[in-house]
């Protein structure tokens, strides 16, 4: 039961923002922000299974650069510097796809590094920063993509497609072709320091609260 308690939305909207929105092809380079979460660390496996050649993530703290294997990465960078880091990671050449749920500066920061024809995908505003501008000049001359991925929205419009990647998911989680990666499961009891570990960024992937039966007799 815990294994299937993501799936329903994290695999979808990785899907949706790999295949729809981001165009992903064989061989290419992407970078997802938030990286250690959810959607980021089934988009990171997802990717790899569509033929990723190397898929590189981003997160808030230094400690969770550690879990990189763990998650399916190539490498993990800090989000307060990754423009320089990707740029050497990949030879000066840039990422073909970048996913963002995060908003803000780390979305600036993310338009400078895509390669030719290369797209960003917003799919969040974990940041809740103030609106943020692209130079259509710029996007127009190097023919760069921003494309939008609201699972919501998707939903509403079509249901169909939502119900094409779970299926997908459940299928390749079931083959085994797609790794799964267990949420962490905690007493419901400890909902409010689960609370602090999830604001403070001290998580990766899913969190399930796991509520006792009742008692018998």
């Amino acid at each position: 039961m815990a294994l299937a308690a993501g799936v329903p939305c994290v695999h979808p909207t990785a899907y949706g923002v790999l295949t729809d929105a981001g165009r992903l092809r064989e061989g290419e380079t992407v970078l997802i922000h938030a990286a250690a979460g959810g959607v980021g660390s089934a988009a990171a496996r997802i990717a790899r299974g569509l033929g990723a050649a190397r898929v590189l993530g981003t997160v808030g703290s230094a400690a969770k650069t550690q879990v990189a294997d763990e998650l399916g990465y190539d490498a993990l960078f800090h989000r307060e510097d990754f423009e320089h880091a990707v740029r050497e990671a990949t030879a000066g050449r840039g990422v073909d796809l970048v996913l963002d749920p995060v908003g803000g500066p780390v979305r600036r920061a993310s338009l400078g590094v895509p390669a030719p024809f290369g797209r960003v995908v917003v799919y969040g505003d974990l940041g809740r920063d103030a609106d943020w501008t692209a130079d259509v000049w710029d996007l127009w001359k190097n023919n760069g993509t921003v494309a939008g991925y609201n699972i919501g929205d998707v939903a509403r419009r079509s249901p169909a497609a939502i119900g094409r990647y779970l299926s997908t998911a459940l299928s390749a989680l079931a083959s085994g072709e797609l790794a799964s990666v267990p949420p962490a499961v905690v007493p419901a009891a400890e909902v409010v320091e689960v609370h602090r570990r999830h604001e403070a960024g001290r998580t990766h992937g899913k969190t399930v609260l796991a509520f006792a039966g009742p008692e018998a007799g």
